[in-house]
């Protein structure tokens, strides 16, 4: 509930797009120093994307789950875990992009040297409209950048998985 954002929300309902609130934490309370520190605290969402994939994956490799399709509006539980890994796997991908303010940025700028970091952490303030270019480039460009740049990483995660 600490994430949960109304705003975000509702956007991710009926926009199919949406974001959680951050949480606060105090990067100099960190053990491994506040860069290095905030780059850990900020790959734990991905992480947690990728390890939620894998759980659900596990349950298809061991042949847990049938592979079956559903009822005219009720989803089989195959479709069920394919979905979960599939939405796991795009989210923790997308989050990794260097760009304020997803996760990625954060753990660019901790991981990076100073010399690189700190340019890249001078364009914060410019990361949401970029990203909302980004995410628009399919309607105003006619070339979906995100697709191109995160759609390979994305299937070859996917084929990792899913052994396919």
């Amino acid at each position: 509930l600490a994430h949960l954002d109304p705003l975000g929300t509702l956007m991710l309902l009926v926009a199919r797009f949406g974001w959680g609130k951050p949480v606060p934490f105090n990067p100099y309370n960190l053990r491994n120093g506040p860069q290095a520190g905030m780059a850990m605290v900020s790959f734990a969402g991905p992480l947690a994307n990728l390890f939620t994939a894998s759980l659900f994956a596990i349950l298809l490799r061991l042949d847990w789950i049938a592979v079956s399709s559903g009822g005219r509006f009720i989803p089989s539980p195959f479709e069920v875990v394919i979905t979960v890994i599939f939405i796991n796997v795009v989210l923790a991908v997308f989050n990794l992009l260097p760009i304020a303010p997803l996760d990625g940025f954060k753990v660019a700028v901790g991981l990076l040297p100073s010399r690189w970091a700190y340019p890249l952490s001078r364009l914060e303030y410019y990361g949401p409209l970029i990203l909302i270019l980004l995410i628009l480039s399919g309607s105003l460009f006619q070339i979906n950048i995100l697709s191109l740049v995160l759609g390979p990483i994305i299937r070859v995660v996917l084929s990792l998985l899913l052994g396919s």
